[in-house]
Formats: C-alpha cells, structure tokens, sequence
C-alpha cells in the first residue's frame, strides 16, 4: 500500500456554487455470489463471495440474507463473513442475497438460488425375542433414524397384516409394538418407516411361538422375574377440565432400572420415573414398560393388574334464550364429557321450578352427554330482579352450579287494531292502488320493551286470495313514540268478500291475536278503449270510427259481456270489437259476471291518436353544444264522420330536457266526394343540443283525455352536435427564460488515510470524489489435503426377488453375491387316532368320525285331477226405457223503438231415454281339482310325475371315535442369503484454499479467479479521497445552470395566439370558432428545454392534415 503524507487542502472560497459541481462520480461494487446450486436436503451449503470487488476501491462489508421456500429467514454460521453457510433442512428452492458496501458507502446486491432435492432416505432398524409361549405379550422395538427429512409416520405388520399406523414426531427416535401370539409356529413382524419426503425404509425380524410345556432345569433368574413393578397413581380421574394426574413407577429398585418407557393408547408418550397426563374424558390405558439392568424388561399396570383410567370431569352448566318479560323462560344447558349426566335443576329465587332428567341406568344406555331444558315461570313485579340457580349432577356426585340476575320487562300489548278505510275494491295491477289498499293500523303499548326486539305477526286466514301490498308509497312502516309502536301494513284480496286478518305481538312468544274483517265489495268493470282507425273511407256514406274494447277489465277477475248499440255494430269474435256508423250517436255497455255495468256513449274520439309523424330539425347543423335545436313536428292527416267531432292531441319531448314552443292544428277542406275536413297537428319542439349529445330522445304524441294509455312515440331524428375541443396554441416567441436553483456554500479537503476520512465524516463532511492510487491481489488455489473415506454396508434377503426390488428403486446399491445358510426348529404337531396308542401326549381331545354313510332311497311326487259340476248366481245387466224433461236455456233479442237487446229465456222439452238395471240369475259350472302324493310308485295308470324328488333314510350312518394326540418334530431348512451392499461415504474429502500468487492488474487477477479451483483470496487498495461540507443553501434565479439536479424551477414568458376549436364527432374534423393573443408567464417544475416548452402547447391535431388553416398548428 502506497503511503502519503497528509494533505490537507482548504477551498476559501464561500460564493455560492449550485450543489453538486465539485468531484466525480463513485463506481459502484460488483458482487459476486456464486453459481446457483443443487443439494440433496439435510446438507451444508456452502457460500464464497470473495469474487465480489470495487473499481474504485475495496469492499468494506458483506452481508448474506437467506429465504427458504416457505418464506422464511434462515440462520447462517456468519452473515457478514465472505465465506459462510447454512443448513439446507427443507425441500424446494432457496433464495440467497449477498450485499456488498465499498469504502465509499456505495452498495450492491446479488442473488443466486439453492435448489434442495430429496436426500438421504431414513433407516429403521426392529428388534424383539426369538420366541415366546402361545398367549404371551411380546415387546418388539423399533430403532429409528431420520434421514435428510423429518420422521412422519410408522407402520407395524404380523405376517402381513397391519396392525398398527402412527404419526411420528421429527424427535422420535424409538417406537414399541405390544403383541399376543394365539398360534403356534414362526410369524414375521415388520416395520416400515415414512419420512416427510415419501422415503421409506423397511425392517423385519422373525419370532416363533411354541406351546406351553413344562421346561426343564431352569436358567438363571432374570432382574425382571424377581420384581413386580406397579403405578402409583389415580385410576380415577374427577373434578374440572383440564383433568390431570401424575403417575409413578413403584415396587422397582432404581438401582436396577435402565429405563422406563410411559404409554397410553395413542401410543408412546415419555420416560422417565414420573409421567403427568393430561386426560381428555372417556375410558383410557395407561402402562409403562420397565427395563432392567440385564436387558430384561417388565411391563407395570396398576395393583390391580389393570391398566384402565377413566377420565370423567365434572359437568358443565350454561343458560341462553333467556328472556323476561311477564313470563320468564330460558334454556338450562348441562353437559357432561364422560356421558353420565343424571339431573339438572332450575331454581328460581330458591324455588326449583324443574328438574330433569332422574335417570337410571348404565353409562351407554341413555344418551346423556347433553341434556336441555325448557323452563317458564310467571312473572308478578317488573321491578324485583330475579335469580336463577342452573345446577347439574352426575352419576359420581360431581354437581356445578352457575347463577344469573335479570331484572324482567313487560309484555308489549296490542291498545289499537283495524283496518281505515274500509270497504275496497278488488286488486288489479291496472288499476289505482288506492282503490284496493286497505291501511291496516296496529298500535302496542311498549311496557319498557326494546321496539327493535318486538314484531307484529299477522296472518290472513285465506292467504290464498289475501294479498299485502308492499310497494311505493305503501311500504309497511313502524315507528315508536311515547313508549307506543305503531305498524301500518297495507292489504287487498283478489275477489269481492269478507277476510280475517290475524295480528299478534311477538316478544317473548306470540300473544293472543286481535282479529279484523278486511272488506272487498264489487267493481264495476273497467273500460278501455283504443281506435284502430280514424273512421274515414275513401266513400262519404261508409265512414266510422273502429274501436277495440279487449283490453277492458274486471278487477273481480269475471269474464266481460260486450253491447254495442245505436249507432254502432259489432264485429270480430266475442263482439269486443265494434263499427260506429257514421251518421248515428253510439253506446257500448260492458258488464261483469256480478251484473255490474259500465256505459260509455256517444264521445269516443278520445281513444283516436294519429298513428303517424314528420319530425325533421329545422336545421341540418351541424350544431354547437350551448345551441338549440329546433324540430317540426307534424301528424298525418286525418278525418272524422262529422266535422263538429273533436279531439285534442297534444306532443311532448321525452328522455330529453326540451319544451314545446308552438303546438296548433290546421283543417282543410275536403275535395272529391268526401264531405270531412283533413285534420292535422302541427308544432315546434325546441332541445338544448347538449341533451342529444349522449341521448336519443323521442316526441311522444298523446290524446289529452287519456295520455296514459292513448299515445304513440316517434324516435327524434339524429343531429350532429360538435364538442368542445382543447384550444391551439401558436407560439410566436419565448423569452426571457430562467432557472430556480439550489446553490450551497462549500468547504473542500483531500486525505489518503481512511481514519481521516472518517474523522471528517462524523463532522459533516461528504465524499465528492475519490480516486485509487495503488492496487494489489492475491489468488489462491483450491488444494485436495485428505482423501474422502468410505465403509461397506451390506443387507440381506431370503428370496432373490426381495433383493431385486431393494436394488430398483436404489441405484447406489449392487449385488454382492449369496450365501447360504441352515434353519433348525422344532414344532409340535397333532393328529387323530382311533385308539390310544402310540407315541406323544393324548391331549384330552375326541370327536366322532363316520365309517359307514347312511342308506337313502329316492321318492317321487305325483299329480292327477279331479273334475266336479257345482251351481252358482251371477249379476247382469238389463235395458228398460223411461221418460224424463229437461229444461234448457235460449237467447231472445227485443227491440222497442230504435233499441234492441238481448236476454236469456227457460224452456222445457220432453224426450224418451234407455237406461240399465242389475239382476241376478243362477247358472251351472265345473271345476276341475290339482292332487298330488309322495311314493316310491304311482298309485295309478293317470297319475303323472311333476319331476320333483327327494331321498328318504332307509339305515342311519356308522361312527367311530378319534383320539387326539399331540407329539414334537423337528425340521431343517437349507436356504440361500442374497446380499446387497453400497459403499457409504463416512468423510468426504478435505480441501483448503492457500495463497498462490500476488498481482497488480485488477483485470487479470479477475480473469484468474473465475478459473476452477482458483479465487480471489484478498486485495488491498490505496485511495485518496475528496470531501466537502456545506455551509448552507439558498435559492437562486439564473439565466444559467451548471447541475440540472440543482434545478428546482424553469420559467419563461410565452406568447402567441390561442384559437377554440369544435369537434365533429361524426367526421373528426375541427371547426375553428375564434381566437385571441396571449402572453404569460409559464412556470413548471424541474428543468425545461425551449422545445419542451412549447410542446406543453402543442395539439394532439394530426399534423399531416392538407388543410392550410391548420397547418400551423403542429409548430
């Protein structure tokens, strides 16, 4: 490193210089991370950032942040080391950060990736006696040992069969299976073990079972046969939840105790002398497993020999539903966890005022677990509070008990019901519904109530026809004052009549109803009439309004019944349709099925609309949105029979804001035959063109005497309405421009020694420039100092295809050959004899065993029939004639003078008519009859076999009897070991990194080190620094800039002529409507060019558009 003398230099000037003129940029560092990498899980990943360097100077700091793949931060050995670790535990991608800091506080960052795959898969190993007597409990022991991922289940098989599959957690290291033997022979146990990964690994040993028999000189006695082990410790568990209960191993020496091993029936639960449990309720085991100090073990129960606990905690109590008003009422809950709930009680201010239920019984037999009860009590005062006592007891005695005050409120009474303004008529949707809405009023004295918690109830008793208006103005509403509610519904009924109407108050239950009659009378129908034509014809004496009366209505819902008299005629089918004559006055009577009547004469002109218009705007525009547009509106011609007819036709804009300015009717006087003026509507509509913009509108041309129904609607037709646009500038000059600026007061040094630096640091000082002044590298070489190690791991098989499918799915493992072996045992074999003799034990056993089958002979079933005349009566049916009359009904049309009507007339006619009677008479039949027997041979030439048969015993079957014997044989089995083996790397190799060489050249030092096995070992650096300290800004205005950061505000005077646009919508073009000089002053942020400014003034307008007016515009 080169050194230097201190240099120490001061900058007295203090003018102001804009911020950011002295010194030169810093090179930022370059880190380097590594390549990404793959490991198998449960390795150490290695991390090297030595390569990592500055241009311009060292690297001061690094740090490492690692993510794992479930987002969480991972510990490493040293986090701001170059070189570091951490432990790769957990499948998936890793993210790794490195961030590296230069001497002149500059950073960086890097990123590489961890890939971690499934690794090594986890090994079991099971261990247990060779043998045992039929009917004893053996222990059988797994040893377990996780691999690169956590431990998660194991699972336990005898011969074959699954006998038990459980969780483990990632500590557990050993896990024990409890067996019985019932059967004598050889049985494998097996063991498999699942990590988090799927890996697996299975174990498995052989046991064999003999009888039990009187053994010879007995061996030296075990530790376990001279203790007897036991648990102290409650086998039943009471009182509250959580139940707990401490257990502890007595009547065994702790001198001659290796281990004791605690479980339940979930499993292995600790170790140790003492074990607390805590019990969920319910029946359970509990045993611990001793070993002892010569390997043998015993298992300890309670003094009783049993392992049972039972958990049974005391009940629970709760109250909900509770309400208290004139009548206290409430739900008393009691729950108990071991099932043997016996009673609960409900006491109110000391009086029990239910207890249920007293049941008797075994656990099991009832379902006790939860028992609720419903309990009301009648209330005297609104004023005292109440308690109330909820107790619950179980079978043992356990009893809770919970108390609650409440302080009752009064039940809300309906003061005030009915209906206000009776009678109504029926409902129709045509009609209004202020006809057929009966207001319903309910008012409910309160007595302290909340109102949000009371409701009103009502039902109609014909809820078929009875139907509640709620829309619009006759919403159902409530609203409470002075300590009264009122409700106001709203209801109809489809047909005329009497209806009940239901209302109650709900609170804490439904209180008596207060019933009102809803009364509906008759409607008269209702008529509705349109003209279909104006009743004009080309000839004079054929003329007549056509008037269609379909759509009138009853609102009782009866069919209508059509008259048309005088001057006029029905036509089309059901008469609803009717010709008026010309030159006659009309009538059109309608009636209901009730005989109610509804008459219209002579006037029907106010049912006629001219069916056709002619709206053109007054001017093709295009128009300007602050303009109006003006349309003629004018109908076709019509004519009426008679020239004193009138109607009155009025116009008016809709789904637009617009107002008729003149509306008139002009007559013209008839040519040709016709004696009728032509009539015909005229008028001016006037729309702010503003409304069409997003609107398109419609005249809607109505009669005056029923515009609801009489009307036609014509679409207004389209304008074009222009937009308004942004304006175009032309600029003609920008001058005087200047600069807001930032500008400091300096203080400037140089220094070549760090400390210096940092000294002036931390008195305000901030580097400005830097440059190196000498460098040097040194590279080290990845050198090989011990070889890895390796040891051979065998495994054997008993089948060759055993071998095969370990070595498939196991690359690392390969055939080492066979061997072969020799099995002896003994077994105790059984057989039946038909004497005692011989060799063996009789066991007590006989059985019976046949010697000769019994005789059968085969019969046959057999059929014929038997034919017998019987007499019997049966019903018929005859014809006879009679006469009878009926009464029938015609329809009979009077006239009086120039009226005619029609009605209904009764008559009688006679007439002759056949009809039938039942008799009985009797008759005479045969009936043929099925036999059959059973028989070696047929008792007849006619008698047939039916094909079935069956055996019957002639002579019964001979038996002998067995005896059981029992005697030992002993077997040999020579078979052949296949081995599979793999070598295990135990160490791997040792490398070390020395230094190799010292450079100068940054470049080929860095060239170097991205060679294998080669790296950047350290480097060191001599620099020399730059620093200021400000001594203060301020702002100032120039007319120039040296720093464009120091740049706060641009301003200049622009001036030029400003010209307002309209857009066409429908073209795109631009209308130009007026312009005016400008001159301002333009103030923006930041630092502007000329160009920039005038671009904050320049058109979106196409610039390549030809017309001339606007070529400027892109200037």
């Amino acid at each position: 490193m080169k050194l230097s003398p201190v240099i120490v230099a001061f900058l007295l000037v203090t003018t102001l210089v804009p911020a950011g003129v002295v010194g030169a940029t810093n090179e930022a560092p370059l880190p380097e991370a590594g390549l990404d990498q793959t490991v198998t899980r449960g390795s150490t990943v290695f991390l090297d950032a030595t390569g990592s360097r500055d241009p311009d100077g060292r690297i001061v700091d690094y740090e490492w942040s690692v993510t794992s793949p479930t987002g969480r931060s991972v510990p490493l050995s040293d986090e701001s080391s170059p070189r570091t670790t951490f432990e790769a535990n957990t499948r998936g991608q890793y993210e790794v950060t490195l961030t590296v800091t230069d001497d002149d506080g500059a950073e960086r960052t890097d990123t590489l990736y961890v890939t971690v795959e499934r690794g090594q898969a986890p090994q079991a190993t099971v261990d247990g006696p060779d043998t045992s007597l039929v009917g004893t409990t053996e222990t059988f022991t797994a040893t377990l040992d996780r691999g690169a991922a956590p431990l998660e289940r194991i699972v336990w098989t005898v011969d074959g069969t699954t006998v038990a599959n459980r969780s483990l957690s990632s500590e557990t290291t050993t896990d024990s299976l409890n067996q019985t033997f019932g059967a004598t022979g050889a049985h494998t146990i097996s063991v498999k073990l699942v990590d988090t990964d799927g890996l697996t690994d299975t174990a498995t040993t052989r046991h064999s079972s003999r009888p039990r028999q009187s053994p010879p000189d007995q061996p030296q006695p075990s530790v376990a046969s001279q203790q007897s082990p036991t648990l102290d410790g409650p086998d039943l568990v009471t009182g509250g939840e959580p139940l707990r209960a401490t257990y502890d191993l007595a009547g065994a020496p702790s001198g001659v105790v290796r281990s004791v091993q605690w479980y339940t029936e979930h499993g292995r639960i600790g170790s140790g002398g003492r074990q607390e449990i805590r019990w969920q309720p319910g029946d359970h085991r509990v045993y611990a497993v001793v070993t002892y100090t010569d390997g043998s073990s015993d298992v300890a129960r309670f003094s009783d020999g049993s392992t049972t606990v039972v958990a049974d905690p005391k009940p629970t109590v709760s109250v909900g539903d509770l309400t208290a008003s004139s009548v206290l009422s409430g739900e008393a809950v009691g729950t108990d966890g071991y099932d043997n709930l016996q009673s609960v009680r409900v006491e109110v201010d000391g009086e029990t005022l239910v207890r249920r239920p007293e049941i008797t019984g075994r656990r099991g037999e009832w379902p006790r677990q939860t028992k609720r009860i419903q309990f009301t009590k009648s209330v005297q005062s609104f004023d005292d509070p109440l308690t109330i006592r909820i107790t619950a007891t179980d079978r043992r005695g356990q009893t809770t008990t919970v108390s609650k005050e409440v302080t009752p409120v009064g039940e809300p009474e309906i003061v005030e019901s009915g209906f206000v303004n009776l009678p109504v008529d029926s409902y129709h949707e045509r009609i209004d519904p202020e006809r057929y809405a009966a207001k319903h009023v309910v008012k409910i004295e309160l007595n302290g109530a909340d109102p949000e918690n009371v409701s009103v109830v009502q039902t109609p008793q014909k809820k078929e026809r009875t139907i509640q208006v709620d829309r619009g103005q006759f919403d159902k509403n409530r609203y409470a004052e002075d300590g009264t509610l009122t409700v106001v519904s709203y209801w109809s009924a489809e047909k005329p009549g009497t209806y009940e109407l239901e209302s109650r108050t709900k609170y804490t239950s439904l209180n008596t109803p207060v019933t009102e009659n809803l009364v509906v009378e008759p409607s008269p129908p209702e008529v509705r009439l349109t003209a279909e034509t104006d009743g004009t014809t080309q000839s004079a004496d054929n003329w007549g309004l056509i008037l269609d009366a379909s759509r009138s209505f009853d609102p009782d819902g009866t069919d209508l019944k059509y008259f048309w008299g005088e001057g006029a005629d029905p036509i089309g089918p059901g008469n609803s349709t009717g010709e008026l004559r010309s030159l006659r006055s009309a009538t059109l009577v309608v009636e209901d099925g009730s005989g109610a009547r509804a008459t219209q004469n002579h006037s029907y002109h106010q049912f006629f609309v001219p069916p056709n218009a002619t709206i053109e705007p007054v001017d093709d525009g295009p128009y300007t949105a602050n303009e109006t547009v003006t349309f003629a509106v004018s109908t076709n011609n019509y004519k009426f029979s008679k020239n004193r007819y009138e109607t009155q036709i009025r116009a008016k804009p809709v789904d637009v804001d617009g107002e008729v300015k003149d509306w008139h009717k002009t007559t013209r006087k008839p040519t040709g035959k016709t004696a009728a003026n032509q009539r015909q509507w005229h008028g001016i509509i006037e729309v702010p063109a503003s409304e069409l913009i997003a609107k398109d509108g419609a005249v809607e041309i109505y009669n005056q005497n029923n515009p609801e129904r009489i009307s036609v609607t014509h679409p207004l037709p389209s304008v074009t309405v222009t937009q308004n646009a942004p304006p175009v500038y032309k600029i003609t000059g920008i001058n005087e421009i200047k600069y807001l600026i930032r500008a400091e007061k300096q203080i400037q040094r140089t220094v070549d020694s760090p400390d210096e630096k940092l000294r002036l640091l931390t008195k305000g000082y901030n580097v400005t420039d830097s440059r190196v002044t000498d460098r040097e590298f040194v590279l080290e070489e990845r050198v090989k100092v011990h070889e890895a190690q390796y040891e051979t791991e065998t495994q054997s098989f008993r089948q060759r295809g055993y071998r095969e499918m370990f070595l498939k799915d196991r690359s690392e493992w390969e055939k080492a050959g066979t061997r072969r072996e020799t099995r002896t045992w003994t077994s105790t074999e059984t057989e039946w004899r038909d004497s005692r003799t011989g060799d063996g034990d009789f066991t007590g056993n006989t059985r019976r065993k046949q010697i000769e089958p019994a005789d059968y002979k085969r019969q046959y079933k057999y059929e014929y029939t038997d034919e017998e005349t019987r007499t019997g009566t049966r019903t018929v049916w005859e014809t006879r004639t009679r006469t009878v009359q009926e009464t029938r009904t015609r329809t009979v049309e009077r006239c009086f003078g120039f009226r005619c009507y029609t009605y209904d007339e009764t008559y009688t006619v006679t007439d002759e008519e056949e009809y039938e009677v039942q008799t009985t008479e009797r008759y005479t039949y045969t009936v043929t009859e099925r036999e059959t027997y059973w028989a070696f041979f047929s008792h007849g030439y006619s008698h047939d076999r039916t094909g079935e048969s069956r055996l019957i015993k002639i002579s019964p079957a001979e038996y002998t009897t067995q005896y059981q014997y029992r005697f030992e044989e002993t077997h040999q089995e020579d078979y052949i070991v296949y081995e599979a083996s793999r070598q295990v790397q135990v160490a791997p190799a040792q490398y070390e990194w020395r230094p190799t060489t010292t450079v100068n050249d940054e470049l080929k030092a860095y060239q170097r080190s991205r060679q294998s096995d080669y790296r950047l070992g350290s480097q060191s650096v001599s620099k020399e620094w730059t620093l200021t300290k400000s001594l203060g800004t301020a702002k100032v205005i120039s007319d120039s800039y040296r720093d464009e950061d120091n740049v706060i505000e641009t301003r200049a005077t622009v001036s030029g002529f400003k010209m307002n646009r309209q857009l066409n919508p429908e073209t795109g073009e631009f209308t130009i409507t007026g312009g005016e000089d400008f001159e301002i002053v333009h103030r923006e942020s930041g630092l502007l060019s000329e160009a920039e400014i005038r671009r904050s003034y320049r058109s979106t307008t196409r610039c390549a558009d030809e017309n001339p007016m606007r070529r400027w515009e892109c200037q």
